[in-house]
């Protein structure tokens, strides 16, 4: 259960809620995709608007606010070649492709992939041993489906 849920189940859009705690639709966007952290009053507010217990809504609201944050520090925080991806973002002459979605997420791929490549090289070429593993425990398990 979300809150977007909740507020559905009462029969409520985001503008009616927005207008009830004195804030912009956009801004109760933010707080409700967890962009943004709820104030302990419009907590109280919220909680008495959509007929739940201000602990539950409390609970629900730090979790909301607590996943957003994880998610976004993840692809944040995500190395490629060692450097966050989100500094890469920020290198003016790397090659990415901005025209739309697809295009962006395909060049970001790409990147990883690249990246995933020139790190497996370079494990295996520090540690043979570990090529030799794999490549044994690859055979095996074919061998069982075989």
């Amino acid at each position: 259960m979300n809150i977007k849920s909740i507020r559905n189940q009462r029969g409520l859009t985001s503008t009616d809620v927005a207008h009830a705690l004195d804030i912009t639709q956009g801004y109760y966007s933010l707080l409700e995709n967890g962009k943004r952290r709820f104030t302990n009053e419009q907590i109280e507010q919220l909680s008495k608007l959509l007929q739940i217990s201000y602990e539950s809504l409390a609970s629900l609201t730090n979790l909301v606010f607590d996943n957003a944050q994880t998610q976004e520090n993840w692809l944040s925080n995500l190395p490629v070649n060692g450097i966050p991806l989100s500094t890469w973002l920020s290198i003016e002459d790397i090659n990415i492709d901005l025209q739309s979605k697809s295009r962006f997420k395909q060049s970001i791929v790409r990147m990883i992939k690249k990246n995933i490549e020139t790190e497996l090289e370079r494990e295996f070429s520090a540690q043979p041993q570990l090529l030799e593993a794999l490549f044994e425990k690859a055979k095996r398990s074919q061998s069982r489906i075989i």
